[in-house]
């Protein structure tokens, strides 16, 4: 017999490596912080996937590179990496965004430049491999037609256009210190977000993984939505992206699940319930009213010339 641990979904397990892993799987989930949950619930609402994996990433890319109030991080206290407190996010002025994005620019603008020295001088390189040894090529007849984009290409350019603005890195947040830093009073600073990170092992795509998958399932509509009891459990109804973080809400893509299944799909679940209940129907007449389909039941009698020709066929079959 083989067993699927009900918690992570994974197939075909003995029955104790199903119990290894389901409390494995709890283990991991009680380790998700209380102050995150709730964020990752709200973002996980406004995608729109059809497929888990889809959703789980893009809630996974969010929350890794935010941090939220209450949450327990470390953060650069006297050139340090010191426990603290997330007291607030700081949105970041047009300067703050201005400068970020010219670093950006400069810094691709570096690693173009030098990718293209190193393919001059892989191009140098085998120039001088032809000449050593006397191969020449005739491309002068080779013409050009169309310079094609690879698909993984469009579509990295189509998701950092859906890139949210202001980017992640800009934004500042104030912490406090868990325990006094000079054992007198805890202090508060502001640190920039490469400053702070969690502590290791608090959040990472396993996790996120695992405890969405306990919180969500597939609609009609072909998109994962939040349960209805965990919706209420964490109010989500009454949540707004300015109890999670600043500015406006991220902006996902959206794709519908290519198949639905048939328990999903009301008009088809109708259907089926009303052939159901024909099928039923039918039966319980027939049950109640034997006759009246017409229909004689058992095998009919034999008349008397049938019964003497059966009784002389067993007579001489004993004789």
């Amino acid at each position: 017999m083989v067993w699927t641990c009900e918690l992570t979904g994974r197939p075909n397990l003995t029955y104790a490596e199903a119990s290894e892993s389901e409390t494995k799987a709890k283990k991991c989930l009680a380790n998700v912080p209380q102050v995150i949950r709730k964020p990752m619930l709200y973002i996980a609402t406004l995608t729109r996937r059809g497929r888990y994996a889809d959703m789980s990433e893009d809630v996974f890319n969010f929350v890794r590179d935010r941090y939220f109030v209450g949450e327990e991080v470390e953060a650069i206290v006297n050139k340090h990496w010191y426990d603290c407190k997330v007291l607030r996010p700081i949105y970041p002025t047009l300067e703050e965004i201005a400068r970020y994005e010219e670093e950006m620019a400069d810094s691709d603008e570096d690693n173009e430049e030098s990718t293209k020295k190193k393919d001059e001088q892989m191009q140098v390189g085998e120039e001088e491999e032809k000449k050593r040894t006397g191969e020449t090529e005739n491309d002068e007849d080779i013409q050009i037609i169309k310079e094609v984009t690879p698909i993984k290409k469009a579509v990295q350019e189509e998701e950092e256009e859906e890139e949210e603005y202001p980017p992640f890195a800009t934004f500042k947040y104030e912490v406090i210190e868990k325990e006094p830093w000079d054992y007198k009073q805890a202090k508060k600073h502001i640190v920039s977000w490469e400053q702070i990170r969690r502590i290791k092992g608090t959040f990472t795509r396993e996790k996120c993984k695992l405890f969405l998958k306990q919180c969500v399932q597939l609609s009609s509509s072909g998109f994962w939505v939040i349960k209805e009891r965990i919706s209420k459990r964490y109010d989500l109804a009454n949540v707004n992206y300015s109890d999670v973080f600043l500015g406006e809400p991220p902006r996902f893509r959206e794709t519908r699940a290519k198949k639905i299944p048939a328990s999903l799909n009301p008009d088809k679940e109708k259907k089926k319930l009303a052939a159901e209940m024909r099928r039923r129907e039918k039966k319980e007449t027939r049950e109640k009213n034997p006759d009246g389909d017409g229909r004689k039941r058992g095998r009919s009698s034999l008349n008397d010339g049938e019964k003497e020709r059966k009784k002389l066929s067993k007579e001489v079959k004993d004789g």
